[in-house]
């Protein structure tokens, strides 16, 4: 599945009229949509390390937004344009 969220952040990436606030994305495009949607599913919990192990070996750093004494709150996915946050 992170081969497909890779796809979908290449295809955001391409999208300049996605609009940014700051770094983060902003809005509800479904592309952004779809990615968060499968970084909720694939890269928390305990069987998430080798998507995540997958997206950096292709450029996209995955690490914590938010997070408190028990783990992660948010995550962030780093992007060449933006961060998508999901969580």
């Amino acid at each position: 599945m992170s081969d497909l969220m890779i796809i979908l952040i290449k295809a955001i990436d391409a999208d300049t009229s996605l609009p940014l606030r700051g770094q983060y994305f902003v809005g509800e495009h479904p592309l952004v949509s779809a990615v968060s949607y499968l970084a909720n599913r694939y890269l928390i919990g305990d069987e998430s390390y080798e998507h995540i192990e997958n997206m950096k070996k292709n450029g996209y750093d995955v690490y914590p937004g938010e997070h408190d004494n028990y783990g992660w709150l948010t995550g962030c996915i780093k992007t060449e344009r933006g961060i998508i946050v999901f969580g």
